[in-house]
């Protein structure tokens, strides 16, 4: 009713428009003309919902220690893999350093005793050959191959020193870049749950944040039509705070329903790289319930929306006559309505952007659509 009533304040006020408009004689507007026809249509029934964001995640801390560097205020933009806090790492960093050095002091050790091992083989094959000469004593040579089997182990014994401090260091870099709390993907900050100074242990949160280059519309479908869903066509999602009509096609039907509504979630996902469309907004859809019905029709060009509501501009006697119209849904190039006409009656589909109510028109395709 509150919708019609805007449409009969708009259809007035362009009435004032006329009227001073036809004092001063206004020539007849050339235009073109659609029919009103009554159809057999599937009836379309209007569901709500709401934006969602695509990924939401709560950001927690995996280091114990001192926030050093606190996070954003919330509604901050942030990147993927930007800092979006630090833990104190001083004492990693000095950690950092001896393991370094100890690497460096575990290679020296390496290296003496691969040249130990190398004088131990020379050894033993220079004794293997005066052994073969009646030169050396067998004795020698057993002794020889044992201090050449010590210099192995202790090469070995060494190197698995080296692989220690080099497993300690990739430690401890772990360690470091943990302190970094990073962001998983590009986001909104919604929360941040720590200020500098805070102690943190691992699993605390640090932030919330919200994904909004892409974002969910959930909508709350009645039961009676969640079989009926389209799956492969593309919606009209209307998105009310931004006056934006967005299309797109059902990702999913979440087979878990309100008990006591009655409803299912039927999920769409939409690109949102302006992040215009933002999370908590409300959105709507017209969708099939599944029923047959007649229904006046309207072509979708002769309908003029306003922000006092929607019109049609009929030929009635060589003159333009505004009628409101409430349009319920679409379908194909027509508009279902609510509306003062009759199946036959003639529209304006094509001029009647400059056209004022009572107007006299000049019509082009006398025979209709063409």
């Amino acid at each position: 009713m509150f919708a019609t009533t805007r449409n009969l304040f708009a259809v007035l006020w362009f009435g004032l428009i006329a009227s001073q408009l036809l004092a001063q004689g206004a020539p007849p507007a050339a235009v073109r003309i659609g029919e009103i026809k009554k159809l057999s249509v599937i009836e379309k029934r209007l569901v709500t919902g709401q934006i969602e964001p695509s990924r939401r995640t709560i950001v927690a801390a995996e280091e114990s220690g001192r926030v050093t560097v606190g996070p954003a205020e919330p509604g901050t933009t942030v990147k993927q893999g930007e800092v979006v806090a630090q833990i104190d790492d001083a004492l990693l960093k000095v950690n950092e350093q001896i393991a370094e050095a100890q690497i460096h002091e575990a290679q020296a050790d390496v290296d003496q005793m691969q040249a130990q091992l190398a004088t131990a083989s020379r050894s033993r094959k220079r004794l293997e050959q005066l052994v073969a000469s009646d030169v050396a004593r067998q004795k020698e040579l057993d002794d020889s191959r044992d201090s050449e089997s010590v210099a192995q182990a202790r090469l070995s014994l060494a190197q698995a020193a080296l692989e220690r401090a080099r497993g300690n260091l990739q430690a401890l870099k772990i360690q470091l870049d943990k302190t970094r709390v990073i962001a998983p993907f590009d986001a909104y900050i919604t929360r941040k749950s720590t200020e500098v100074g805070q102690w943190v242990s691992p699993g605390d949160p640090v932030v919330e944040l919200v994904e909004t280059v892409r974002v969910k519309v959930k909508l709350n479908v009645p039961q009676f039509m969640v079989d009926v869903v389209p799956m492969d066509e593309a919606v009209d999602l209307k998105i009310d705070a931004v006056e934006a009509v967005r299309q797109a096609k059902v990702f999913s039907i979440v087979p878990d329903g309100d008990p006591q509504a009655r409803t299912f979630r039927v999920l769409f996902k939409l690109d949102n790289p302006d992040g215009m469309i933002k999370p908590g907004m409300s959105a709507s859809a017209q969708l099939p319930t599944g029923k047959t019905i007649d229904a006046l029709t309207t072509p979708r060009d002769a309908v003029i929306t306003t922000k006092t509501g929607s019109l049609v501009y009929a030929v009635r006697g060589g003159v333009a006559v505004a009628v409101p119209v409430i349009v319920r849904f679409g379908q194909g190039d027509r508009f279902v309505v609510d509306a003062d006409l009759t199946p036959g009656d003639q529209v304006v589909i094509e001029g009647n952007e400059r056209l004022f109510p009572g107007q006299p028109v000049n019509v082009l395709n006398a025979g209709g659509e063409n």
